[in-house]
């Protein structure tokens, strides 16, 4: 007596269209969070950053007994008003304290936020932030700030004393 094995041990077409339905599924529920997953790293890691060439900039200013600058810059090597925040920034000790860079004081850090990632700076921090010698902003009055934000993220912060202090705060959602 033979015996004869059924069945070919492949899929069928139905079989794989549902597969291909449930994958396409899951797809369309993980892509949204996967991105807003990206977009919230990108914009942690751009406030981090800032963060980081402020508190650079602070150090170098008591260090150094000189002011030093942390300017917008679209080119990584001078300071430009019509630049946004989110071009880039320089840092800079201000030999001559013009608040402008010239060709021979020597760029401390550059750097950019993510893309994606606006910037802006309010009350005094709109073109540049100035540390003095004590460390302190030549800002007065107003609660001075950049803002981070991607839309529809809870924005970020960079709060500054007037002793110069700096931290990042987590803010409303940005528009």
């Amino acid at each position: 007596m033979t015996c004869t094995k059924s069945g070919s041990g492949g899929f069928t077409i139905i079989e794989a269209v549902v597969t291909i339905a449930i994958l396409a599924i899951l797809t369309a529920i993980a892509v949204p969070s996967m991105t807003a997953l990206i977009s919230g790293n990108r914009l942690s890691s751009s406030a981090n950053e800032t963060l980081s060439a402020m508190m650079l900039a602070r150090s170098e200013a008591l260090r150094s007994s000189r002011r030093v600058v942390v300017c917008k810059s679209s080119d990584s090597s001078s300071c430009s008003a019509g630049a946004t925040w989110a071009d880039g920034w320089i840092v800079f000790v201000d030999e001559d304290s013009s608040g402008s860079r010239n060709g021979t004081e020597t760029v401390l850090r550059a750097g950019a936020a993510a893309k994606g990632v606006s910037v802006s700076g309010e009350a005094g921090l709109e073109n540049a932030v100035i540390f003095t010698p004590r460390g302190s902003l030549t800002v007065t009055g107003g609660s001075p700030k950049i803002v981070l934000g991607v839309s529809g993220l809870a924005q970020r912060e960079l709060q500054f004393t007037p002793t110069g202090r700096v931290s990042v705060v987590v803010g409303g959602v940005y528009p």
